[in-house]
């Protein structure tokens, strides 16, 4: 069975996609709430736009890594099928979707480090962030 290129794009699992979506939304609001007050861009260790921009491009790196890493999968299925000698086996190709998943964990934990930093030094000084 050989599958085509351009079938590829209207099979992607929207599961995929979401999280990159729900995240970004998390930090954009961890970011709006660093701008609402002195006190919160006090506190932060990183400005707003410096929280958005590691941790927006990190999340869509480590997706595409992903995403790379299981059309890799999908090639080298592709290639077995064939007869052909994939120049990637299919285990490798899922070490880089893995690579991909296991650094963008990190990046989630990252941002909530970075959102319990800023709880913690707001409970600190509690007169300051009114």
């Amino acid at each position: 069975m050989r599958l085509s290129l351009l079938s590829l794009p209207g099979h992607a699992d929207p599961l995929a996609v979401a999280p990159v979506f729900y995240t970004a939304g998390i930090y954009l609001v961890l970011a709006s709430v660093v701008r609402a007050s002195p006190a919160f861009a006090s506190a932060s260790l990183l400005r707003p736009r410096a929280l958005l921009a590691i941790f927006i491009v990190a999340d869509v790196l480590t997706t595409a890594l992903q995403v790379a890493g299981a059309a890799l999968i999908g090639v080298a299925e592709s290639q077995r099928a064939d007869g052909q000698v994939p120049p990637l086996t299919p285990e490798q190709a899922n070490r880089i979707l893995l690579a991909g998943l296991c650094v963008q964990v990190r990046l989630h934990f990252g941002c909530a480090a970075a959102v319990m930093q800023l709880t913690v030094s707001c409970r600190a000084s509690p007169s300051s962030s009114t």
